[in-house]
């Protein structure tokens, strides 16, 4: 990679070395759709380092769930993928809680296991910064 990042004070993109004991770490610390790159080394050092080619997220979160049915008995896991961090609740017709809470990180597909759950429809509960959204989804 070349000019990696941008110098405010001379207003140019520059090469830049982190050091060779360094640790890097996404994040998505701008409400962007992209994440940000956060670098620790282990002198104490911490560089923060913002994509500026990313778009402002829309207002609520982007998730996709597939596939839909999904089928139980063919070891099929069902995978979410959402643009931001949400976490997950699942719920039976009933409104009855099904497993625990799942964390789900941005832009990564993140696998279920449904073979706990019998064949019929389910509502999975999405919650992101107070607000919850559902979908459903089958399993069959």
């Amino acid at each position: 990679m070349s000019r990696l990042s941008y110098n405010d004070i001379s207003k140019s993109y520059q090469n830049r070395n982190f050091g060779a004991n360094c640790w890097p770490a996404t994040a998505n610390l701008f409400n962007n759709d992209r994440p940000a790159l956060v670098i620790g080394n282990t002198r104490g050092g911490l560089y923060l380092l913002k994509n500026d080619l990313g778009q402002e997220l829309p207002t609520d979160p982007e998730i996709s769930m597939y596939p839909n049915p999904v089928t139980a008995n063919q070891n099929e896991t069902l995978k979410i993928l959402s643009d931001r961090n949400v976490q997950v609740q699942f719920y039976n017709l009933l409104g009855q809680r099904m497993g625990e809470v799942h964390f789900i990180p941005p832009n990564q597909p993140y696998s279920i296991d449904v073979q706990a759950l019998s064949a019929g429809m389910y509502i999975a509960r999405f919650t992101w910064k107070g607000k919850t959204y559902g979908k459903r989804f089958v399993v069959r």
